[in-house]
């Protein structure tokens, strides 16, 4: 009886320390930073055992990151600060984390830019269940109240909002349809954006509203394939489509 009590007082420590372990998650990260990266801004994150530079960028979807690690996702200055210290020196603290939706194969990472000009993250469960074929995630980053037409789809959209938009319509074959953006001031909708759109029922759509550059485009946006190919086949950037 007294060698079973010591047993039981053994594990106590072993669990107390499992249950203090981070979750750890196995995804795939896809990132994109809409206003781009700080010059001079350069981190590192660690997946599995390796230790890799975080890339990301305004142009595209960043190529997908094969993740394996603690959920919540640490960027770090250098190398280093990923390494043991030999002298046991306390860590360098991270420069940017963000906690990842659990239970979620695909993730959509972005990258914004701080008042102090810092790098924030935000994460997306963007896995095929939440973002199905066909659907669009629309993300609003300009600073105008939006209404939008997609299709038979209206909806209205804040600065700062993202929604999903999905029609039954959409699942069958290639189809095109109208897409409009009007601004929202006062209650008065403004047209400022009016085509149509060819769209491929096997696409998984990510949809970025921003400021234009000219007063007679105040909205523009980009739209991307979310869709990845599988990780021993292909390592090609995801379509991206244009207005």
């Amino acid at each position: 009886m007294i060698r079973f009590i010591t047993f039981i007082l053994l594990l106590i420590p072993l669990a107390l320390r499992a249950q203090n372990q981070p979750p750890f998650v196995t995804t795939r990260i896809l990132t994109y930073a809409p206003a781009g990266l700080p010059t001079s801004f350069q981190s590192y994150f660690r997946t599995d055992q390796n230790i890799e530079l975080f890339t990301a960028s305004a142009g595209t979807l960043g190529l997908p990151i094969e993740y394996t690690g603690p959920q919540t996702f640490a960027l770090y200055a250098s190398k280093a600060d990923l390494e043991p210290s030999p002298d046991g020196r306390k860590p360098a603290p991270p420069v940017a984390t963000v906690t990842l939706p659990p239970n979620c194969d695909v993730v959509l990472l972005l990258c914004t830019r701080t008042a102090d000009n810092k790098v924030g993250l935000v994460a997306y469960n963007i896995t095929s269940n939440e973002l199905k074929a066909g659907d669009y995630r629309v993300f609003n980053f300009s600073k105008s109240q939006t209404s939008l037409i997609l299709g038979e789809q209206r909806f209205a959209l804040a600065s700062g909002k993202d929604c999903m938009v999905r029609d039954s319509a959409w699942h069958g074959d290639v189809i095109a349809f109208p897409i409009k953006i009007a601004t929202v001031a006062d209650g008065k909708p403004k047209l400022v954006y009016s085509s149509m759109r060819e769209h491929y029922p096997q696409r998984r759509n990510l949809m970025f509203l921003f400021d234009g550059s000219h007063p007679s485009r105040p909205i523009t946006f980009v739209t991307f394939n979310a869709d990845l190919p599988a990780p021993a086949k292909s390592n090609a950037a995801p379509v991206v489509s244009t207005p």
